[in-house]
């Protein structure tokens, strides 16, 4: 007889999934460091791509996107507040729990998101290449997209704390506008928006974890 196979649960495959994550960002990044023709050929795809995006976009749509790439700490405020206001109206414990996480998650993805900035120290791509349409104001480095980032880290807490499907697929929709908005408005490389989405969906998720850890040890006491 076959040994009885053990039946992972959800969280240890997402354990299991961001382990490999990890293990391939580092394999990337050494790869990078001592073989510099996949840099550049890295960087040379991210340029081109970026510029398809920006050069061949729906102008019309600029104010559009404009506007979407300006609601990632105010969508995050709003259901943080309201979460909170609402766990409070009704007395209600757990709202108010969820809602210090959203507020815990956003906090920390700000933390996060300066020091890798500062650490990695990436110009924007508008200002090492001229023809690109520069649509937004921006003052920080590049790496990671810090929008998208947001976006990711709290929809992911969303995700997590809410099981209602229409909220999930409204909240990640409206993140991956946010991350398509810094490419069309030439704010970002390609490479930013897939570095602020794993980031992000890695911080969202470290939060969660750490949360629901400590609410088992607080209700064990």
């Amino acid at each position: 007889m076959y040994p009885n196979k053990k039946h992972l649960t959800s969280s240890e495959k997402a354990n299991k999934l961001i382990i490999w994550v990890l293990l391939i960002i580092t394999s990337l990044t050494v790869i990078m460091i001592i073989w510099p023709p996949f840099y550049h050929a890295l960087h040379t795809y991210d340029i081109q791509a970026l510029k398809a995006i920006n050069s061949n976009r729906i102008r019309t749509l600029d104010p559009i996107f404009l506007f979407i790439t300006n609601t990632s700490s105010l969508v995050c405020i709003i259901i943080i507040a309201f979460t909170l206001l609402a766990g409070w109206v009704k007395r209600a414990k757990n709202l108010i729990l969820k809602g210090s996480q959203l507020l815990v998650t956003f906090l920390t993805s700000f933390i996060i998101i300066k020091a890798l900035k500062y650490l990695i120290g990436r110009n924007r791509p508008y200002i090492t290449y001229d023809f690109l349409d520069k649509l937004a104001q921006a003052e920080s480095l590049s790496f990671p997209s810090g929008h998208t980032f947001e976006a990711f880290a709290f929809s992911t807490a969303v995700a997590l704390l809410f099981k209602n499907l229409w909220i999930r697929i409204f909240i990640f929709t409206w993140a991956v506008l946010v991350g398509l908005s810094r490419m069309i408005l030439g704010m970002h490389y390609i490479s930013d928006v897939i570095g602020g989405i794993i980031f992000g969906l890695l911080t969202g998720y470290f939060v969660h974890i750490l949360y629901k850890q400590n609410t088992i040890s607080a209700n064990r006491m």
